[in-house]
């Protein structure tokens, strides 16, 4: 049916953009490259931060931890500029917190009130869903750890096969398995592709990397909006 696991791409991505997903291949993600990621945004989340004037994509992980640990303005919590580096060390000097934040300031997505910080927000998170896929023609196993780790940053994760053996899997006891990790399982034909198990949706195990990976899809829609 397949002949290399690039093959299978083609109808994974159709029915992820059949399902209202942008989608990018080959995503670089902490734990190395992952076949498919698609997103779909939350409109209202999205109009929300284009009329605040955050149109910069915020990929730097640096950036990314700073601001979520940053209270919302419409709050009455606040940070200080002291607090935020002592947390912040010692993995990070002084001065690099101070130039991020800075730098998070000019982006409009931070207030500085003396020496008070808080975040202008109201639009996060900017996703619906943040799906991860990883296609194998036979590493099953592989795969599924694969497709685990990659819950460390997205909200579903599929482990894609050719539907011959997805059925088999799907049949077997290796399905207790892949229920348990959380991940689903798509079976692939050169035409279609289908759920046989269903992913669990969970919260990103790691906050900063979603938001991370969020804000590259980000950076291609804020330059044609």
């Amino acid at each position: 049916m397949f002949n290399c696991e690039a093959e299978m791409t083609g109808p994974v991505k159709r029915w992820m953009e059949s399902s209202s997903l942008i989608v990018k291949s080959e995503f670089i993600s902490p734990w190395g490259l992952c076949d498919l990621v698609g997103l779909s945004f939350r409109k209202r989340n999205v109009a929300l931060r284009l009329g605040l004037g955050q149109r910069r994509p915020l990929t730097s992980m640096t950036r990314a931890a700073l601001l979520l640990q940053i209270p919302d303005a419409d709050t009455n919590e606040f940070i200080t500029m002291r607090q935020i580096i002592a947390t912040c060390a010692p993995a990070l000097p002084k001065e690099v917190v101070v130039e991020e934040a800075q730098r998070l300031m000019d982006d409009k997505f931070v207030i500085r009130k003396g020496d008070r910080l808080q975040k202008v927000n109201g639009w996060m998170p900017l996703q619906k869903r943040l799906v991860a896929i990883e296609l194998k023609l036979k590493r099953v196993g592989e795969a599924m750890l694969q497709a685990q780790n990659n819950l460390g940053f997205a909200n579903e994760s599929y482990v894609g096969l050719p539907k011959a053996l997805a059925a088999r899997m799907a049949g077997s006891a290796r399905r207790d398995d892949f229920c348990k990790r959380g991940v689903g399982l798509l079976a692939v034909t050169p035409v279609s592709c289908e759920i046989l198990i269903r992913s669990r949706h969970v919260s990103a195990g790691n906050a900063v990397f979603q938001f991370c990976c969020v804000e590259k899809f980000w950076r291609t829609f804020s330059k044609g909006n």
